[in-house]
């Protein structure tokens, strides 16, 4: 008894409780780990307490399933530390897709009016602020990633596929960025062609009324 009651905590509430509100509340990646290596700790040093049969000259006290009980529960307890960033990690990982999707599609519309097209310049305008705000969140993921692999989390397919996904937009926006600009570009000399065109037709008849006005009053 007197070997074990020192991790008997491990069993109680309170602990269960502390793990809760520690999830609950903001902690560095550092934290997290410092966190877990208590429970890793507490795990190890069970596992070395005794035998799991201790003889005596009567009898015999079989402690395997104190053991078992105790080690599991550490590594339960480490476990759902680990899940707490894994769950945050996958769901800042499908915010990022969303939002880069989301520029994704803003850039390759096509204006159709003049307010369309500024509007699409004033958004191509802000996406490098914009882009550069998402790449730092990018790596703050990465950080949580290497975490994860470093406490050999695993992942589901449609986790790896979630992965693979996040990672490969920095790559899939920029050309986009170009492709959209331009196209503005394109547009913008079409529009003020027509726009010449419809100035020079526009003097053209002025002209015209003007000869009009002087023939009509000679």
């Amino acid at each position: 008894l007197k070997v074990y009651t020192p991790y008997t905590y491990l069993l109680s509430a309170d602990t269960e409780k502390k793990v809760v509100d520690f999830n609950n509340t903001k902690h560095t990646l550092a934290e997290v780990t410092t966190e877990i290596a208590k429970y890793e700790l507490a795990r190890k040093e069970v596992e070395k307490r005794s035998q799991p049969d201790v003889r005596f000259n009567l009898y015999t006290v079989s402690c395997g399933a104190v053991k078992d009980r105790l080690t599991l529960r550490a590594e339960e307890l480490a476990e759902k530390l680990r899940l707490c960033v894994k769950s945050a990690f996958l769901a800042k990982g499908a915010e990022i897709c969303n939002r880069y999707m989301e520029i994704f599609v803003r850039l390759g519309q096509h204006p159709q009016t003049e307010e369309e097209m500024v509007a699409l310049e004033q958004f191509l305008s802000d996406c490098t602020a914009l882009l550069l705000e998402l790449n730092g969140e990018l790596n703050e993921a990465r950080k949580s990633l290497r975490f994860l692999t470093e406490q050999a989390c695993g992942f589901a397919p449609e986790h790896l596929t979630l992965i693979g996904d996040t990672w490969c937009w920095p790559g899939k926006i920029r050309p986009k960025v170009d492709e959209c600009n331009k196209r503005l570009k394109a547009e913008r000399n079409r529009a003020e062609d027509e726009l010449n065109v419809k100035k020079e037709r526009f003097i053209e008849e002025l002209d015209e009324y003007v000869r009009q006005a002087e023939a009509a009053s000679s």
